[in-house]
């Protein structure tokens, strides 16, 4: 519609000039709300269908960028810090049980309790890395046996997964790991040459990180953690997954300790039934 017909139409409607004094002033205001909107957004904006276009100011978009910036790293930290304050509220709990175990004398609960400290541990990791919507994670607690490496304790694996599943630890990811006693990442293992990726599973897992548990200096098993995203994890991660392998570690080691007690209960108690034995057929033979 050209400018003649606008004012034809305008004549022709009573008071019309009046409504449409009106209806610019709506516009014109409603126009400069938004632009100004859009300019303290830092993004452009147009005036009078598009006739004029206002940009914004560099310092002005420099500035609304830094704040953006420092809201993503207050973000991060914040994240960072309730990360570690949950770490360190969960190796209080797990250590108290750890405790508690070590007054256990019985083998059947020594194994139980032991057990389920090892699943609390397994459900801890995933709790407090799992930082990603929909991000599936596995975890797994491997030990050498021979060449290869099996599935001691794990969450997220399927039962036929967990029984069979076997690395090479001169060729594997997990391997490497044992070997070195250095942990590894990849935040992208499907590109990785020593990944083994199971036939058996439907979800493809995109990153991988493993820590070595050590026992007084040795290496005696891995604790891993697999993500379906791309760098699933931080350098933070790969800290928190050392923190828990100790635990992990110390779990062993005093499983090693009770096995050589209870062992050493079962020859003291063996030698007192022989002596005790050996008594009553002197006794016997003296009476007779």
């Amino acid at each position: 519609m050209d400018i003649d017909a606008l004012m034809s139409l305008v004549e022709s409607i009573p008071n019309g000039e009046y409504i449409l004094a009106i209806f610019l002033a709506i516009y014109l205001l409603m126009s400069l709300f938004i632009v100004n909107k859009r300019i303290k957004d830092g993004n452009e904006g147009t005036f009078l269908w598009g006739l004029y276009t206002i940009k914004p100011h560099d310092k002005i978009k420099q500035l609304k960028d830094l704040c953006e910036n420092q809201k993503k790293q207050f973000k991060e930290i914040n994240e960072i810090a309730e990360q570690k304050n949950n770490i360190l509220k969960l190796i209080h709990d797990v250590s108290e049980e750890i405790t508690k175990l070590i007054s256990i004398k019985d083998n059947h609960e020594f194994r139980h309790r032991k057990n389920k400290i090892l699943e609390l541990i397994l459900h801890s990791i995933n709790g407090v890395i799992t930082n990603k919507k929909d991000n599936y994670h596995r975890v797994a607690i491997f030990v050498p046996k021979g060449n290869e490496l099996k599935i001691y304790k794990a969450m997220g694996y399927s039962a036929e997964i967990e029984k069979e599943l076997k690395l090479p630890i001169n060729t594997s990811f997990a391997g490497n790991v044992l070997i070195t006693g250095r942990p590894l990442y990849s935040g992208d293992v499907q590109n990785e040459k020593i990944y083994h990726r199971l036939s058996k599973t439907k979800k493809v897992y995109n990153s991988l990180a493993c820590v070595p548990i050590k026992v007084k200096g040795k290496n005696i098993g891995v604790l891993s953690i697999d993500g379906t995203q791309k760098n699933s994890f931080r350098e933070d991660d790969i800290d928190c997954l050392n923190y828990f392998a100790g635990l992990i570690a110390q779990i062993f080691e005093l499983e090693k300790f009770h096995d050589v007690m209870v062992s050493l209960e079962y020859k003291r108690k063996y030698k007192r039934r022989v002596a005790d034995d050996r008594r009553e057929e002197r006794e016997g033979t003296s009476i007779s």
